[in-house]
């Protein structure tokens, strides 16, 4: 089970989280953030860190060495108009083994759901009519029990922007 649940958009300089459960801050320095790498033309489908005190990009950044102690990241990028916005994510304060292809499966569905909602209300209403809580709440639902859960919580999620 992963504690943290997080959707980001980037600017030059900071990622701001429209969307977090686990975490109440509500920006980060992109300089110190997994997310960054995540959004990278060279990144993979989803980057993961299994254990970021292992890994020397992350090992000495505040959220690793401080609050919330992050060990385990994995992301996949929130893409819209072919651009990588952001990121679609999620952090556990535990190094872990691995992160299984359904859960990948799960991270890359739930990141090109946020892609396709932020694509579809990118004027200024969208965010003043978006619930962050429903779309992390779903995220954390789906990890859980992807096959099951997965239209259900996209269902749900469509009404809150009608």
């Amino acid at each position: 089970q992963l504690p943290v649940v997080l959707v980001s958009i980037a600017d030059v300089s900071r990622l701001w989280l429209k969307s977090r459960v686990g975490l109440p801050v509500t920006e980060i320095n992109r300089d110190f953030a997994f997310c960054n790498y995540t959004i990278r033309s060279d990144a993979p489908p989803v980057f993961i860190v299994l254990d970021a005190d292992k890994d020397p990009r992350f090992s000495d950044k505040p959220f690793v060495v401080g609050p919330p102690f992050a060990k385990f990241y994995a992301g996949a990028p929130v893409i819209c108009d072919g651009i990588k916005l952001g990121s679609f994510c999620v952090l556990d304060g535990q190094p872990h083994d691995d992160f299984d292809e359904d859960k990948q499966n799960a991270l890359l569905h739930f990141a090109s759901l946020a892609s396709d909602l932020i694509c579809q209300h990118k004027q200024s209403t969208f965010v003043s009519k978006f619930d962050p809580s429903l779309l992390s709440l779903a995220i954390l639902q789906v990890l859980r029990d992807p096959l099951r859960n997965a239209l259900t919580w996209r269902s749900e999620l469509e009404k809150t922007f009608q």
